[in-house]
């Protein structure tokens, strides 16, 4: 996404249980989704968002994940797209970007789904990853980080 002004839009939208209104924003930002490659980030940025709904309580994003999930990342076997999703929206929570605030809770629910959907160990490079992510962490943030992880040792 890349544009704070349309991710701003997008928490404000998942935050009231807009769904609909997010899902007609994310097509008009993903306008060509018949090719793959933009498929594949349509579908992770709808899932990624729908899961921000979702963390504030509405269960109609809860529905919509559903048919993502079967209908649009039916695909995704070795959970990439749905762990990357996850580790962005964890991220995203420990450090207040991408328009979200800064909730270490909803890191933590991530952060688990994460390691649940088996990311970012599916990675060549999963290590690396999480070192990068880790850097722009304030010690608070990292100690979250740094629990969640310990699992994965």
């Amino acid at each position: 996404m890349g544009d704070q002004g349309v991710e701003e839009r997008l928490f404000a939208l998942a935050a009231a249980g807009s769904v609909e209104e997010l899902m007609a924003v994310l097509l008009d930002q993903n306008v060509s989704v018949d090719s793959g490659e933009a498929a594949d980030e349509w579908a992770k940025a709808a899932y990624k968002w729908l899961n921000v709904a979702s963390d504030y309580g509405y269960g109609e994003a809860d529905e919509m994940i559903d048919d993502v999930l079967e209908y649009v990342l039916r695909h995704d076997g070795d959970n990439f797209v749905t762990g990357c999703a996850h580790f962005e929206l964890a991220v995203s929570y420990l450090i207040g970007s991408d328009g979200l605030p800064v909730d270490f809770e909803k890191a933590q629910i991530h952060l688990e789904e994460m390691l649940r959907r088996g990311y970012p160990d599916s990675l060549q490079d999963g290590n690396s990853l999480l070192d990068e992510a880790r850097v722009g962490m304030n010690p608070e943030a990292q100690q979250v980080f740094d629990a969640a992880l310990v699992s994965r040792n």
